[in-house]
């Protein structure tokens, strides 16, 4: 994933303001390149009308985002699983 400054700070930036009220440091990220993900989608009709749908994924941060005290860690991963209902 690559994005301008705003779209990278608007998830991992920490403006003077912020950095005050929550003691994170401050930091302003550059545009450029994010992150790097994987994310497997499995489907599967269970009847003539319900669909299971379950989503595991990884994404892996770049080094400008590892420095940003919102990012807990170099990546993040994501489980999902839903039942879905077609009329």
């Amino acid at each position: 994933t690559f994005g301008d400054a705003d779209f990278i700070n608007k998830d991992f930036g920490i403006g003077a303001t912020d950095a005050a009220n929550s003691g994170l440091q401050q930091i302003e990220i550059d545009s450029g390149y994010r992150s790097t993900g994987i994310t497997y989608v499995y489907r599967r009709d269970i009847a003539e009308n319900l669909q299971l749908v379950a989503q595991a994924g990884a994404e892996f941060y770049s080094s400008d985002i590892k420095q940003s005290d919102i990012a807990r860690n170099d990546y993040e991963t994501e489980l999902s699983a839903s039942l879905i209902w077609q009329f």
